[in-house]
């Protein structure tokens, strides 16, 4: 992951401004019309006096599914005061009349329980919402995040969930004003500019073979957003990847049981990128790897489908050929059940299990 990917996958990029389109900070509301509810009542108009942040997404875009935990929690703290609603977008079927994508996410959803404590809408088969808001605030990417106001006028629109926890106290005091959100935007912008600096600075000092003070610039870029601590680590087992081969697997090695032992993100990051083999590692260290991706499913306390492919190949690169198979038969299975896989997918997950079906007979 470069540091662009990982500032861009926690809402640090901010990739357009506040007013760059017809639809910005200050314009009413667009209503809330063409979509299906699968979570929640139904919002069908904006009430005076009431507060709403909106958070576009996908189930396959891995910066929403990123922003969610942060979107959550705010959620469940401003429950009582504010709506918060997850619009789903781009997430439609190739048959660009069919409907069934709408069942498909909705078990999606209900498969996040409270990890997804807020109401949901699924956009039509017109891409209503996605073209009355995302298309007319002129922005590009998910998440983005709007916040309608009291005054049923948009506060606040931003490429992920950065600053959010800044603005809606603000919003909800009915202290936060245009010129509030330019100058939080602008904020933004220099701490995206400090953080590529900080990690150019790392670099540089741990190609001088000084890895101490290196990491002490990746841990100032931590300061800078609560959002990007957990990261950290993956920001510096890349670069020791880059820098030295035997330092990162001793790092990842002691990482797996220290402080990466509950980032199950970060551990699922680094454990496939070795397994899989794209971590270029002239000596894999393929049973930490494995460990690490044991661990990420003892967090999430399921099987996860894209984790048991991976150790399923640690497994293969260590001549276990036949947990490897009995892995992947579990990996497929756990696709069949997760009604966000598509047909595709399935079939690559039997493909590969037919090839170590083949390469054990």
């Amino acid at each position: 992951m470069t540091l662009i990917g990982l500032t861009a996958a926690v809402g640090l990029l901010c990739l357009s401004g506040q007013d760059a389109g017809p639809l910005g900070v200050g314009s009413p509301a667009p209503a809330l019309s063409g979509g299906t509810w699968v979570k929640g009542e139904a919002v069908k108009e904006f009430a005076k006096g009431k507060t709403y942040v909106l958070q576009f997404w996908s189930t396959w875009s891995g910066p929403s599914l990123d922003a969610m935990p942060g979107f959550n929690a705010l959620a469940g703290r401003y429950k009582d005061k504010a709506t918060f609603i997850g619009i789903n977008v781009w997430d439609r079927d190739p048959d660009p009349k069919s409907t069934e994508y709408v069942g498909r996410v909705q078990d999606w959803v209900v498969g996040q329980g409270k990890a997804m404590d807020y109401r949901v809408c699924v956009d039509d088969t017109s891409d209503s919402l996605l073209q009355g808001w995302i298309q007319a605030a002129l922005q590009t990417s998910i998440p983005t995040v709007f916040v309608v106001g009291p005054d049923g006028k948009l506060a606040w629109i931003e490429s992920g969930v950065a600053g959010l926890d800044q603005v809606v106290p603000k919003v909800l005091a009915g202290t936060f004003t245009t010129e509030d959100a330019g100058r939080l935007h602008e904020e933004l912008i220099l701490r995206r500019k400090k953080t590529e600096e900080l990690y150019g600075e790392a670099r540089k000092a741990l190609a001088a073979g000084d890895q101490k003070a290196a990491f002490a610039r990746l841990d100032e870029i931590a300061s800078l957003d609560p959002l990007v601590k957990d990261f950290v680590p993956l920001m510096k087992f890349e670069l020791l990847a880059e820098a030295d081969e035997a330092k990162a697997k001793e790092f990842f090695k002691n990482a797996v049981t220290g402080e990466l032992k509950d980032n199950a993100v970060v551990l699922q990051k680094i454990g496939t990128g070795i397994a899989m083999g794209y971590t270029p590692f002239a000596d894999p260290d393929y049973e930490t790897a494995y460990l690490a991706l044991e661990r990420v499913l003892q967090i999430q306390k399921k099987d996860v489908p894209s984790v048991l492919s991976a150790m399923a190949e640690a497994k293969l690169r260590t001549g276990h050929k036949k947990d490897a198979l009995e892995l992947m038969e579990r990996a497929c299975e756990a696709l069949e059940r997760d009604p966000a896989s598509s047909q595709k997918e399935r079939e690559a997950y039997e493909k590969r299990l037919e090839q170590l079906k083949d390469g054990l007979g």
